[in-house]
């Protein structure tokens, strides 16, 4: 029995593909590329002149000295684990530790090892983190949308008037007092009567007799010759004189 050079499986020493794992162990037959010799099945380097068959990298195995592939995960043939792993924990496959990239899902292995809480999402079931609200695999909505409160206007302070004082002492002792609180309104002008300059242009209007009532003699003669301004001085002196107070002053 022998161990697999990738998985650590046993396996039998005649196999030639991993049963665990499936990957090809060793062919049958194998010749040198150098000298042509026949090499055994499971060497990696040519017992005839020492060339390495593989054109990988090789190292030796911590525990039994073996000369293995670079790469190998295994020692095949004392089946020492050479490389620690981990899980992806999207897709639960192993990989080497310290890789950052799962070779299955290709997805990101840092962000699944920081401290960001996760949760699953209810459509298509991929691992997000916590304060997503679309799903970046299947683009669905899976939280509602958060409205953030607004805030309130916070008061502006008012400005400070500023306080005036007045040193003022002055003290004023006039004590004169003005008696004259109403006066009696003056009137500019010779007061008439309403009433007997209204009869006056209702009957004797034509000849202006109204007009040298009041004293206006200038227009009593325009009015003898002109009747009255043809009439409508007359008319209108009537009317204004209806609305007059009693006694007018001309």
């Amino acid at each position: 029995m022998r161990y697999c050079k990738y998985c650590g499986a046993l396996h039998d020493d005649e196999a030639t593909v991993c049963p665990s794992c499936g990957k090809e162990l060793y062919s049958n037959v194998k010749f040198c590329s150098e000298c042509g010799a026949p090499i055994p099945r499971g060497s990696l380097v040519c017992p005839n002149c020492g060339k390495p068959i593989s054109e990988k990298k090789l190292k030796y195995c911590v525990d039994c000295g073996n000369q293995i592939e670079e790469d190998s995960a295994f020692c095949p043939k004392c089946g020492k684990q050479l490389k620690k792993f981990s899980y992806c924990p999207d897709c639960g496959e192993r990989v080497e530790e310290g890789a950052t990239i799962c070779p299955k899902c290709k997805n990101p292995l840092q962000s699944s090892q920081s401290t960001t809480p996760k949760k699953f999402c209810k459509h298509c079931g991929s691992r997000i983190d916590v304060d997503c609200i679309i799903c970046p695999v299947c683009g669905k909505q899976v939280e509602e949308l958060k409205q953030e409160p607004r805030p309130r206007p916070q008061p502006q302070p008012q400005p400070v008037t500023p306080q005036v004082i007045i040193h003022n002492t002055n003290t004023n002792t006039n004590t004169n007092v003005n008696r004259n609180i109403n006066p009696a309104p003056v009137f500019f002008g010779r007061p008439k009567d309403k009433w007997v300059a209204f009869f006056l242009c209702l009957f004797f209007g034509l000849f202006g007799a109204h007009k040298f009532y009041e004293g206006k003699t200038g227009m009593g003669i325009l009015y003898i010759f002109t009747a009255g301004l043809f009439g409508f001085g007359w008319m209108i002196d009537c009317i204004v004189l209806l609305f007059k107070p009693n006694p007018y002053f001309v």
